[in-house]
């Protein structure tokens, strides 16, 4: 997603590459065991400073787990519920009245993601989606936020996701389809230089 994105350049670099790369190997050990994803979550984020200009890291966690084993690692992104801060996607389909104004008491753990997934996943089929429901499910959750962002238009969050009010670019960047530049190889991740990877002058980054 956007924010890892803007943040994450400079573990990129010659110097703190190898120790990202151990830690995303750590992480996907014994990835079939889901028994074990928090802790394998939290070793993930000790390798990093535990500061809010660190809060990334998670999303960063959570993601790789999703993209590499969707069936069993469920969207567990801040945005899509963050118990800290009582925002995201789980609060914005929350069945209460005047949800602004309440705490909802629910941890943002891997059997939280994992219920919402199935209760969106019985909203879809119960609607008459029966194929490709778990990538639905990630839509879904994707719009709900997105509506929210262009609804809130707040400088906080602006600042991850600034660009103009079209829901569906909103989408796109906070399931990280727009991380390669259409029609070519420079991906949106930049380098502390400000100069953006090129996917074929960098294969340490697909290895």
């Amino acid at each position: 997603m956007a924010s890892v994105r803007r943040r994450i350049g400079s573990y990129l670099e010659e110097d703190k590459f190898p120790g990202l790369r151990d830690a995303i190997g750590e992480l996907l050990s014994d990835i079939a065991d889901t028994t074990s994803t928090e802790s394998r979550i939290a070793k993930f984020c000790n390798r990093f400073p535990n500061d809010k200009s660190h809060r990334w890291v998670r999303d960063l966690a959570v993601e790789i787990l999703h993209n590499t084993y969707p069936e069993r690692y469920p969207l567990m992104c801040r945005w899509v519920w963050d118990q800290k801060t009582n925002t995201g996607v789980l609060r914005e389909i929350w069945f209460a009245d005047d949800t602004d104004h309440i705490t909802i008491d629910v941890p943002s753990n891997y059997a939280t993601f994992l219920m919402l997934r199935e209760e969106l996943s019985q909203f879809l089929t119960h609607n008459g989606v029966f194929n490709d429901v778990m990538m639905y499910v990630d839509l879904i959750c994707a719009q709900v936020y997105a509506d929210y962002i262009c609804a809130q238009g707040g400088s906080y969050l602006r600042a991850d996701f600034s660009s103009p009010d079209d829901p569906m670019q909103h989408a796109r960047r906070l399931l990280g389809l727009d991380g390669v530049r259409a029609g070519t190889d420079r991906t949106r991740l930049k380098a502390i230089d400000g100069q953006a990877y090129v996917i074929e002058e960098n294969p340490d980054l697909i290895e």
